[in-house]
């Protein structure tokens, strides 16, 4: 869901010598709040945390026990009374406004008590219907303050339907729901597979830094070090595998299924803090 924002726009026209404002309409959306603020959510199941290189967020994204329910080849029908809830979180970044990874290569949350916008989707009947052509199926959408108060008026949540709409479903697009029903990790990718080929095809790593591969491709793959030291085994469609090297030196690897996709690693030898005189 992107951050609700309402705005009107105006138009000036003239007309017989006369100075008309028109104020064009906002798309559809509910009068009242139809989400309601579900207290307690932080003990729900926390279905997958996203990092998000370009606006260097974490994102958290918990459901309750509908919305966790939902497994691989039900993504996009998620049971009625399914609400899900996101936390957009600030990182903790370096001198160059980088954000700052651990030791598993994701961001850093920077705090420990979440203080931002509450993102709350629910699902129910005839929830969706005040979207009119903007309707996610049965969705209704609101953004709340940590104290349960409305941030935004629903009238204003339209923004969040058109956001959702345009994946293209129109039904129960959830963003990035996969990452939990195809087990992939929501870190930032160093790589992909995809039409049979690995992305990048050659890397270069600083030792003990992270490498996550993503498989966007339609079938199984495998990543497997030719020396047999790293073997990801079965990474299904839209799954991710991780790993790091921390000796220096050029690692090739390939898939075990497919043996022709190939690819290689360097991984740098550690640059000196000082010169030794």
């Amino acid at each position: 869901m992107k951050r609700l924002r309402f705005t009107f726009a105006a138009g000036l026209a003239t007309v017989t010598g006369l100075t008309i404002i028109a104020h064009t309409q906002n798309p559809p959306a509910p009068a009242v709040d139809r989400v309601g603020f579900p207290a307690g959510y932080q003990n729900w199941t926390l279905l997958y945390t996203f990092d998000r290189p370009d606006n260097k967020q974490v994102r958290i994204i918990y459901g309750n026990v509908l919305a966790a329910s939902v497994v691989r080849g039900g993504e996009f029908d998620y049971p009625q009374g399914s609400i899900l809830v996101m936390e957009t979180w600030p990182t903790v970044k370096d001198d160059q406004g980088n954000p700052v990874l651990d030791a598993s290569g994701r961001f850093t949350k920077n705090g420990d008590t979440y203080a931002g916008t509450v993102f709350v989707m629910r699902k129910g009947p005839g929830l969706g219907v005040d979207y009119g052509p903007n309707r996610n199926g049965d969705w209704a959408y609101t953004a709340y303050h940590t104290d349960g108060t409305i941030q935004t008026p629903p009238q204003s949540s339209f923004t969040c339907a058109m956001c959702h709409l345009q994946v293209g479903t129109g039904t129960d697009f959830v963003f990035h729901n996969m990452l939990r029903t195809n087990g992939a990790s929501g870190a930032v990718p160093s790589g992909v597979i995809l039409n049979y080929t690995f992305v990048p095809g050659n890397s270069t790593l600083q030792p003990g830094q992270n490498f996550t591969l993503y498989n966007e491709d339609v079938l199984t793959h495998t990543f497997v070090l030719d020396d047999k030291s790293v073997d990801s085994g079965a990474i299904t469609p839209g799954a991710s595998f991780a790993f790091s090297l921390s000796n220096p030196g050029t690692y090739t690897y390939h898939c075990s299924i497919h043996p022709a996709m190939k690819g290689s690693i360097t991984v740098a030898a550690p640059q000196n803090s000082s010169n030794n005189q």
